[in-house]
């Protein structure tokens, strides 16, 4: 009986944030508890590192229209709330036979990290779904260790954005669904082109964002 009402539970919740996309993401307002983190770290010890976060990569409709498919080939973004950050640096940790030993506060920090890869994008800005509003990176920087881009890659050259989670949740709004746009230059005949490559959180992105 017990393990029914948990079932119902959990449906419950994930209807409610398909229902209404406006839920937050966690760790908006106020800090990670200590029962938050350690129930991260135990369970990053248990996955590989490749299957946290939401790895996203263009779709083969917008390969072909790209005006330099190199751009796009290699192309792919994952995003992490704070407690997604805290399982992968567990998940790592794990990985090479050892334990998270220590959460940092900036492990914990409230953003939304978005790593890019390759190294060559310009720029990366959020946009809301209808992509009238944009919020520009509170830190852009160079990864300082290889990150997972699903289960059996490793990129040494990618780059990093930090997002404010406060000001995530304001961009989505009334709508679950918000936009990561890279900026990108290529080549077309000797020529110098700009590409801007839209990658979509959709609602069952959204969905794990929240840890359902």
């Amino acid at each position: 009986m017990k393990s029914y009402f948990s079932i119902l539970a959990y449906f419950s919740i994930l209807a409610a944030v398909l229902l209404c996309p406006t839920a937050s993401l966690p760790a908006q307002h106020s800090a990670l508890t200590s029962t938050q983190v350690e129930q991260a770290v135990r369970a990053g010890a248990l996955m590989k590192p490749g299957d946290v976060g939401v790895l996203l990569r263009p779709s083969g409709l917008a390969r072909a229209l790209s005006r330099d498919d190199n751009l796009t080939k290699y192309l792919a973004i994952t995003l992490y709330t704070p407690l997604m950050w805290i399982q992968l640096m567990s998940a790592m940790e794990a990985s090479e036979y050892r334990q998270l030993s220590e959460v940092s506060e900036d492990m914990k920090k409230p953003v939304l990290r978005v790593f890019v890869k390759p190294a060559q994008a310009d720029h990366l800005v959020l946009r809301d779904a209808r992509k009238r509003n944009a919020i520009q990176p509170s830190i852009t920087r160079m990864c300082d260790r290889a990150m997972p881009f699903g289960s059996n890659e490793i990129e040494q050259y990618c780059q990093e954005f930090q997002f404010p989670l406060d000001a995530v949740n304001q961009l989505r709004g009334g709508n679950g669904d918000f936009v990561v746009t890279v900026l990108l230059q290529g080549s077309e005949a000797f020529r110098t082109i700009q590409h801007e490559q839209d990658f979509p959180v959709r609602r069952k992105n959204v969905a794990k964002l929240l840890g359902l």
